[in-house]
């Protein structure tokens, strides 16, 4: 039985490298109603960042407005209370 690749990524939050599977993908898309979302199965088209399922990463990346630097644009506080569910809901 062969062992199958499981992709690595690095968390924007922390730094560090994971299994794609356990990150949480975050993707800018060409919608204009929802331009930054979450991407639950990992295959919707765009540009995309990880992060890890921890509250500190969430926290690193909403202090230092990475996510703003990452996509250009301007990330809305509802957006990380998302995020936030999502961690605390599969974390």
């Amino acid at each position: 039985m062969q062992n199958k690749h499981i992709p690595m990524r690095m968390c924007i939050g922390c730094g560090k490298m994971n299994h794609k599977d356990n990150l949480i993908r975050i993707v800018k898309t060409s919608n204009t109603k929802a331009p930054i979302t979450v991407d639950i199965n990992g295959k919707m088209p765009g540009r995309g960042a990880y992060l890890c399922r921890d509250t500190i990463c969430l926290k690193n990346i909403r202090k230092t407005k990475r996510l703003s630097r990452i996509f250009s644009c301007s990330i809305p506080d509802d957006f990380y209370a998302i995020l936030e569910k999502e961690i605390n809901q599969n974390g």
